[in-house]
């Protein structure tokens, strides 16, 4: 409690004002007007309207996310210590890379999903966790609740169901309450997908659960358009045939050094001369309609068609232009977002200032341009933690086939694993990698990083110590 609050107070020095980006007056948006249906997951605009019901101040705001990112650490800290022995070095080292982490402050300080998400689903893993080892009577319905708001926060989270189905069934349980949890998991993700759906047939009469997964989708597909072209990949609607037209005339036409971005990144869907853009403006114009935002999610469902269309005719391309260097992006996570304060900007937009109560939109911060330079190493080190991982996945096998370890140290460690697998191969097939989607893995990786260690100088100490006697 005492490092809770001296490091939040010394950052609210540093960073009077919340950190901004364009995805966050979106949230704003939503919140304020209390829709139920956005670009996005409406869980952290309702965060945000239940906070204001307490306080309209950011740092109130703010300091709510870091409590929530530091509790659900302190809770991976403890049961950490709790199941396996740690000599106190160790243990320290763990403990400030969860609680005294200026990278948690920066999350916290960022109006916008991330930090809520990444809270809520370290309590979830971690809650798995206990299951795997030593479920009580009240676990099973903690996850399944913690897995229904997670699923209001962020998509990212569709494959955690898989997730959990494998911990319930590896799990103490018995024969009834396995089928029990597993069902659960499923009626939970059904009940979200109904609930989603229905939000955008009552209010746009359009039925469909994630528009912005289409959009995602024809974005990653583009990806490879110009190594691999599709002129002469036949479309199976007229809406994609039109998508494909423009597609081909925007590749056509621009610059050789913009066909081949350098980095997997979203610019297909946000720039304003993209192509999906383009048939986006196209198709307001062509309908008539008067309501963009209306036209944005109506086209979600062509768009995604139109990405499955290419991917299924390129499968190899897409993997080398798409998947393969994703990958690369575990090795060093772009910062994105948090590169610079307030995306180099020093004032908050007419909806940000409304929203917080501001007196004036200006933003102020002591080290805007040093952010970067300071969460750098933190995107290098969940790199590290994946090749260490995977490094010593050969002797965590070896010696579980042995029975060489504790039976609570294989669970935990093969839960984490498949989590961790999961998260890598949904992250590389979905989205660009960035690194606050990847920071809960990150705290994650580096805690499993570290008990692995403690795990491999133990077997070795004691090895060691047993040729001794045996001399």
């Amino acid at each position: 409690i005492i490092s809770m609050i001296c490091c939040f107070l010394g950052f609210k020095l540093l960073y009077p004002h919340a950190d901004f980006s364009n995805d966050s007056y979106n949230y704003i948006g939503i919140a304020a007007m209390n829709d139920n249906v956005s670009v996005r997951p409406v869980g952290y605009s309702k965060f945000l309207r239940l906070v204001s019901v307490f306080s309209t101040s950011d740092a109130v705001t703010t300091g709510v996310q870091y409590f929530l990112l530091e509790l659900s650490a302190f809770y991976l800290f403890i049961s950490l210590i709790f199941w396996f022995r740690m000599p106190k070095v160790m243990a320290v080292f763990l403990f400030v890379f969860l609680i005294v982490n200026p990278a948690t402050l920066y999350m916290a300080n960022y109006i916008s999903a991330d930090g809520v998400f990444s809270a809520l689903s370290l309590m979830w893993i971690t809650n798995l966790f206990w299951i795997l080892i030593r479920p009580g009577k009240w676990d099973l319905w903690i996850s399944l609740g913690l897995l229904f708001l997670i699923l209001w926060f962020r998509y990212n989270a569709l494959y955690y169901p898989f997730v959990a189905t494998f911990v319930y069934i590896i799990s103490p349980y018995g024969y009834k309450r396995k089928i029990l949890s597993v069902a659960g998991g499923f009626i939970v993700s059904a009940l979200v997908f109904l609930l989603v759906t229905n939000a955008f047939e009552k209010k746009l009469h359009i039925s469909t659960f994630s528009p912005f997964g289409g959009w995602q989708l024809a974005n990653n597909a583009l990806q490879m358009y110009a190594y691999k072209t599709g002129a002469h990949t036949p479309m199976p609607t007229v809406e994609t045939q039109k998508v494909e037209l423009i597609a081909r005339k925007y590749f056509d036409t621009i610059p050789q050094s913009m066909k081949y971005p350098p980095l997997i990144a979203t610019d297909y869907m946000w720039n304003e001369s993209g192509p999906l853009k383009l048939y986006w403006y196209q198709y307001i114009k062509e309908h008539n309609m008067k309501d963009s935002i209306k036209a944005w999610y109506a086209i979600g469902s062509t768009l995604a068609e139109y990405g499955q269309t290419l991917i299924k005719k390129y499968p190899m391309d897409f993997f080398n232009h798409f998947i393969k260097p994703n990958s690369k992006g575990f090795i060093n996570p772009p910062l994105e977002a948090f590169t610079t304060y307030n995306l180099g900007m020093d004032s908050a937009k007419p909806d940000g200032k409304v929203w917080f109560d501001y007196k004036v939109n200006k933003v102020t911060s002591v080290f805007r341009n040093y952010q970067e330079t300071l969460l750098r190493p933190f995107a290098s080190v969940f790199g590290i933690c994946n090749i260490l991982l995977l490094c010593f996945a050969p002797w965590g096998i070896i010696k579980s086939l042995k029975s060489k370890l504790p039976l609570a140290f294989r669970k935990i460690i093969i839960g984490a694993y498949v989590f961790l697998l999961a998260n890598f191969l949904f992250s590389i097939v979905s989205a660009p990698v960035v690194f606050r989607y990847q920071y809960f893995p990150l705290l994650l990786s580096f805690s499993l990083s570290l008990v692995m260690v403690n795990a491999a100088i133990l077997s070795f100490r004691y090895k060691k110590s047993s040729n001794g006697i045996d001399r």
